[in-house]
């Protein structure tokens, strides 16, 4: 057997040639050779590093058998098999770069159990089709992130391979398979502040996910709908994702905050942990701009998107000099959801809090003083304490501030920042 040398990829080459993937950078070619001998005579391995050790520390190569039988007997069995501890992704090789890419041949398979090896979701899987690769997403610990990519030879095999297992039961779960799309090729997701997945929480342990589907429904096409359980008990929240993200705007923007047999929803943009840690830093830093005019400052959010500084100045003028009005947007320009009122005095905030609860453009507003510097200060070091241990989720409140739906005209409402959760982005 050869090693560590480049070899033509001839016709007989590509029918027992074999692309590995996802190989622990330690493993050398003798590792390889222990592993897949198993299956037939090996006529030489070739260990490719990989280049960027930031973004993908794991190594690749290639595996050539004498016969095609064993290097398909090799494609079965040893795909998802562990080396040096790391499951490895096996597929046929492709020298031709633009044909590992076949358009609707590829599918994610989402919330899958973490626990579930990716051997065992092959054997699981591979009986709905012939399948070129399989890999389950991980993170930099090698942990499974709860779903996995699977392509095929086509995408007639992508299509029957969705309709026999989208639905069914791998391990604990009911898995949900949808088209893989490139993010170049995603319609509609130009702009920063679109979405089609939203995050729904708040309702009761017997919704399922055809229930889920059947709420939201109403507001477009839905690609997948799942409840979120551990075992088979509900966490009562889940995801819904749309076609198009129109449909999950309007998703955010009728559903957040209304009753659902007796319990309030929560609907917003699901956001990954890393743009949810910036999402609250940035709130954050705009939080701390005011912190010079706490006493006379109010604290607005519940108005639409549409509404600018100078309708909100004129809507709030009848109360007092303002100073600034600011509405929060991130770096981008994209719309947060709330904002601040300065006034002259600590009086004119006070009487300003007369129109919480009263339309603006049809929407009911939320207006609460600014917290003190003292409660500031102990938001701050909570809000300090959760960024430093990444206990960044998504289980926010349906509004802003504790209680907002029962704020009343002659009660002193706080905003807290820690509460803050994105409206319509």
């Amino acid at each position: 057997m050869s090693s560590g040398s480049s070899m033509e990829d001839t016709e007989i080459d590509t029918n027992t040639k074999l692309f590995v993937g996802d190989i622990f950078p330690k493993a050398d070619a003798q590792t390889l050779l222990h592993r897949f001998r198993s299956c037939g005579k090996v006529k030489s391995i070739e260990i490719r590093s990989s280049r960027d050790l930031i973004k993908n520390s794991f190594s690749n190569a290639t595996v050539v058998y004498e016969k095609r039988e064993d290097a398909i007997r090799a494609l079965s069995d040893l795909n998802g098999a562990e080396v040096m501890g790391n499951p490895i992704r096996i597929s046929w090789y492709q020298p031709d770069p633009k044909k590992r890419y076949i358009e609707g041949a590829n599918v994610i398979i989402r919330n899958l159990d973490r626990n579930i090896l990716q051997s065992q979701l092959y054997v699981t899987i591979e009986k709905a089709g012939h399948i070129v690769s399989c890999k389950i997403a991980r993170d930099s610990n090698g942990n499974s992130l709860g779903y996995a990519y699977v392509s095929f030879e086509s995408a007639k095999a992508a299509d029957f391979f969705i309709k026999m297992l989208d639905g069914t039961i791998v391990g604990p779960k009911k898995i949900s398979i949808v088209k893989h799309v490139r993010k170049s090729e995603r319609p509609h997701l130009n702009e920063p502040h679109q979405f089609r997945n939203c995050y729904v929480k708040n309702f009761g342990p017997d919704v399922t996910d055809e229930g889920l589907k059947s709420v939201f429904k109403q507001f477009g096409t839905i690609t997948s709908a799942v409840v979120m359980k551990d075992g088979n008990i509900s966490k009562k929240f889940g995801f819904v994702c749309f076609e198009n993200p129109s449909s999950a705007e309007a998703a955010v923007r009728e559903m957040n905050g209304k009753l659902f047999n007796g319990r309030r929803l929560y609907v917003g943009r699901a956001m990954r942990r890393a743009e949810r840690f910036r999402y609250l830093t940035e709130t954050q830093r705009q939080i701390d701009s005011f912190k010079q005019s706490d006493k006379s400052t109010v604290f607005i959010s519940h108005f639409e998107e549409s509404v600018n500084e100078e309708m909100l100045k004129n809507h709030f003028a009848r109360f007092g000099k303002i100073e600034r009005v600011t509405i929060v947007r991130d770096r981008r320009g994209v719309f947060r959801g709330f904002g601040f009122i300065q006034f002259s005095s600590q009086s004119e905030a006070a009487r300003a809090l007369e129109l919480c609860g009263k339309p603006l453009n049809s929407k009911p507003l939320y207006v609460a003083l600014k917290q003190t510097k003292e409660e500031e200060n102990l938001m701050k070091r909570q809000l300090s304490l959760q960024l430093q241990q990444s206990i960044i989720t998504q289980n926010m409140p349906i509004l802003f501030g504790p209680f907002p739906w029962l704020a009343q005209r002659t009660s002193t409402n706080y905003c807290i920042p820690r509460y803050l959760a994105p409206r319509g982005i």
